[in-house]
């Protein structure tokens, strides 16, 4: 069953490759996701996003990486002042991605660091230039090894790539965790060529995690209209105390 989405998934993206006529003709690697979109319920535990792609030149490597929405992060640290331990250092990570995941083949060219910092592929390729800091850059090394492993922890970052899976020579597939604690917004999906030790193109969609029904109505209210949201809550609260007492002076 696994083998036949599998084939169907390939064809779909075969033919929507030869759709595009003759600016396709000219790529060499394509991309395409199984679904676009994904509805966040109040019941919801997760989803995944699944990739598939197809290469033209069977003798290329592909990686591909998947970014969430950015925003920034400071991580503070404790220090003794006056006898008592406070947050003192602070660095600030700008424009950090809420979600990353990377997945790679089996290329030995990925063995290559700093090939792959210069492809922006990785931990160590998102964090370039991410920290700033007004104390001692020093510092900066235990803040960032801090922030990826709370990220880590979340699962919304990976301890190791993911792998990417080839049906065949040409086409492939790989698919990354998305764990119910990740941000909504609109995700980013690239892909990377590389052929012959260098990065000769790239690819990139687009999915979006939304809210919907009654978590989606509950969020907007709180950040679109947040002292109504309020008031209405503390109504609540006094009807729901109000009620609870009348039933125990009848009981």
């Amino acid at each position: 069953m696994i083998r036949c989405a599998c084939v169907f998934f390939a064809l779909v993206l075969y033919f929507s490759v030869f759709a595009y006529g003759v600016s396709a003709q000219d790529r060499v690697l394509s991309i395409e996701l199984a679904f676009d979109h994904i509805d966040v319920t109040s019941g919801f535990s997760g989803a995944q996003i699944e990739v598939f792609g197809h290469r033209k030149d069977k003798f290329t490597d592909v990686a591909v990486v998947v970014t969430g929405p950015e925003k920034n992060i400071t991580v503070w640290r404790k220090a003794q002042f006056l006898g008592a331990w406070i947050n003192r250092y602070a660095v600030r990570f700008r424009n950090m991605p809420l979600y990353y995941g990377y997945a790679l083949g089996e290329g030995e060219i990925f063995k290559d660091a700093e090939l792959m910092k210069s492809s922006g592929i990785g931990l160590e390729a998102l964090m370039i230039g991410k920290a700033e800091t007004k104390g001692a850059t020093d510092k900066i090394g235990n803040h960032q090894q801090s922030l990826l492993s709370s990220l880590k922890a979340k699962n919304v970052y990976p301890y190791e790539p993911l792998k990417i899976n080839f049906i065949n020579d040409y086409f492939f597939r790989t698919r990354f965790l998305l764990p119910a604690s990740a941000p909504t917004g609109t995700y980013k999906i690239r892909s990377f060529l590389f052929k012959d030790g260098k990065l000769v193109e790239t690819d990139m969609d687009t999915l979006k995690v939304e809210q919907v029904g009654l978590n989606a109505f509950i969020f907007q209210a709180a950040h679109k209209h947040a002292w109504l949201y309020g008031a209405f809550c503390v109504l609540l609260a006094l009807v729901s105390g109000w009620f609870v007492a009348i039933l125990r002076v009848r009981a």
